[in-house]
């Protein structure tokens, strides 16, 4: 499957190839949350911040209450401090 495939190439740092491969795993279920998480990390590495933001608020409102996925709201929260939005934050 996709995202399996993704997650090989992610531990292998092929990140440009985890990226295509996590596109598809949404093109295939729009409400599979995981890739979207992937995603978020693969582009805050890359200091790609408005990529980082939506893949993150995707992962979010797709799993609003899973803790597996502390990293989103962190990274969401402190972006959105920095921006001065205190109340979305």
């Amino acid at each position: 499957d996709f995202y399996e495939k993704g997650l090989k190439e992610y531990t292998e740092r092929n990140f440009t190839s985890a990226n295509e491969y996590f596109l598809k795993a949404i093109e295939k279920d729009s409400n599979f949350a995981e890739p979207y998480f992937k995603l978020g990390q693969i582009s805050e590495g890359q200091r790609n911040q408005e990529n980082a933001l939506k893949y993150y608020q995707e992962t979010i409102n797709k799993k609003p209450l899973d803790k597996s996925f502390t990293q989103a709201y962190t990274y969401l929260g402190s972006r959105l401090l920095k921006s001065g939005e205190y109340q979305k934050a």
